[in-house]
């Protein structure tokens, strides 16, 4: 690299943006700069500690425009893509999260909802929060790209999203929430039984029994090819609300204990 082409380290981010480049690697900015591995570190945090960048993940930054230095970072969704391919992650974002994008977002979810294919742990940076939940099928479960202010995004088909919330309703807001969504869900994006049933193969059998039962009682909808795939994993009643009691009536046809009340909020 030539002296006259290398950017002076403060003047980095305003740099890469006027290019297009939203996020970069250590190796990147030695790289541009031309400083030293050992040199380049310092002169990354000197540009956040002035808000100009930050880093979710270990060597890897994210520029964040003037607009958004009170927030101390940028939206998930900006970075979220570059940050898991950084990382060598499969990812999509996923339950609350992707019910947003698909406009079934009841109430907004307070933090974005990645699934990821091997453990990460939870972060913040500023206003924004990052949940990570596994799903060690991820490479094989349907999503689709998503366009963002920066590139693009992995977002879960609504019926892998569906079955997403019916497995983790905890992370979902409640059994209550997780239905309200479905409904709006379903409102927006009719689900078909045949996606639900290639997506199903990479869940558990309560988790189908208990979507195939929300899906026909509140959105009247009629599953029996999804029903026989339900039916014939496993003998025991599985929980409506997997935290709830040990008790209820057990619904024959989807061999699902009734142990919640649910209330939709609509």
């Amino acid at each position: 690299m030539a002296v006259g082409s290398r950017i002076k380290p403060d003047r980095l981010p305003d740099a890469l943006l006027a290019e297009g480049v939203s996020t970069f690697d250590a190796a990147e900015a030695a790289r541009r700069t031309g400083l030293a591995r050992d040199r380049v570190h310092g002169a990354l945090k000197r540009l956040a500690d002035a808000g100009e960048i930050f880093s979710p993940a270990r060597g890897f930054y994210v520029i964040i425009p003037a607009q958004y230095r009170s927030w101390g970072a940028v939206p998930a969704s900006w970075f979220v893509d570059a940050m898991a391919a950084h990382l060598g992650r499969a990812y999509y974002v996923g339950l609350l999260s992707a019910a947003e994008l698909l406009g079934a977002a009841h109430q907004r979810p307070q933090v974005f909802q990645v699934v990821v294919d091997k453990y990460l742990p939870d972060r913040a940076f500023g206003r924004v929060r990052m949940q990570f939940v596994v799903n060690q099928h991820v490479r094989s479960l349907a999503t689709m790209s998503v366009n963002t202010p920066t590139g693009t995004m992995r977002v879960s088909t609504p019926e892998v999203t569906a079955l997403d919330l019916v497995s983790r309703p905890l992370d979902s807001g409640g059994l209550d929430n997780v239905v309200t969504v479905l409904i709006e869900l379903h409102e927006e994006h009719p689900l078909t039984e045949s996606e639900l049933l290639v997506a199903v193969a990479f869940y558990p059998s309560a988790s189908a029994r208990r979507l195939g039962y929300v899906l026909e009682r509140y959105c009247a909808l009629h599953l029996d090819g999804f029903h026989e795939r339900a039916r014939q994993v496993g003998r025991e009643p599985a929980p409506l609300d997997p935290s709830g009691p040990r008790r209820g009536h057990v619904d024959p046809r989807w061999n699902l204990r009734l142990n919640a009340e649910i209330e939709p909020d609509l």
